[in-house]
């Protein structure tokens, strides 16, 4: 029984996905999903709920897109722009994480 629930949730997730790709905002190129993404960096850190925010603070406006959807993640995360502004306050992995994916992009603190 466990098996075919297993199945079954692969079944309705992908199909979900699929139902995903159908839909107009899908058809959005990446390049320009990425530079809307872009705009909402100067925006502060967003109202959700954790205990890690209370010793953040700087802009990362931009993190709420990257929960959208598996595609707006895909595409947040691979914009070296998004990553590029170096916070302090997110703690040292964070920082080389943040290095890391900047890649080539000139840093900002």
């Amino acid at each position: 029984v466990d098996a075919e629930l297993t199945a079954a949730n692969l079944a309705l997730h992908s199909l979900a996905a699929y139902r995903n790709t159908l839909i107009p905002v899908a058809r959005v190129p990446p390049e320009l999903l990425a530079r809307i993404f872009t705009l909402l960096a100067n925006e502060p850190i967003p109202e959700i709920p954790g205990p890690w925010l209370s010793t953040v603070s700087g802009k990362l406006g931009w993190i709420n897109v990257s929960h959208v959807c598996s595609r707006w993640r895909a595409v947040a995360l691979s914009s070296r722009t998004l990553w590029q502004v170096i916070n302090f306050s997110l703690g040292s992995s964070w920082m080389r994480e943040l290095l890391a994916r900047s890649k080539s992009a000139p840093i900002a603190f």
